[in-house]
């Protein structure tokens, strides 16, 4: 692949570039880097350079997305992200773990949009009133924890 060399995988908390690390297998991560875009639909994720060569993309697709099938959803608001990829390297495992920062990221204001209960509500009601009236066998039922950090973004992403 051509484009910005990679950086070494400890740089990666200090370096501006957009990266990803995949663990296909438990041996192994991939890490990918490239420029970032957003598309509107599935139809415009870039897998073509503009002379025609293919490229690899890592396309990180929200669930809205299924408004492309017909299917009525929340929108969120959430982009279909493209890492298009001009770099890629493959590091042990070990070795991975070893160089990437090892710094304790304290949260502040951690926690679930949704208590225990009131989650678990939610999803007596779905297997109620949903999957035991034939509705359906699979629901996702969206809970999300957040939490603030003062670190760099990057380092506490990557510890």
């Amino acid at each position: 692949m051509t484009g910005t060399p990679l950086p070494s995988l400890a740089g990666l908390a200090t370096s501006d570039m957009p990266f990803a690390i995949l663990a296909r297998d438990s041996a192994t991560v991939e890490v990918l880097t490239g420029e970032v875009i957003d598309v509107e639909l599935l139809r415009d994720i870039p897998l073509l350079a503009a002379d025609g060569t293919p490229r690899e993309v890592l396309a990180l697709v929200p669930f809205r997305q299924v408004r492309e099938r017909g299917f009525a959803c929340h929108d969120d608001g959430a982009p279909l992200r493209c890492l298009v990829i001009t770099e890629r390297a493959t590091y042990p495992r070990d070795e991975a773990l070893a160089v990437l920062p090892h710094d304790v990221i304290p949260l502040r204001d951690a926690g679930f949009d949704i208590d225990d209960e009131a989650y678990a509500d939610i999803v007596r009601r779905v297997i109620a009133d949903e999957i035991g009236r034939g509705e359906g066998a699979n629901f996702v039922i969206r809970r999300d924890f957040t939490a603030d950090v003062d670190a760099d973004p990057r380092v506490a992403a990557l510890a």
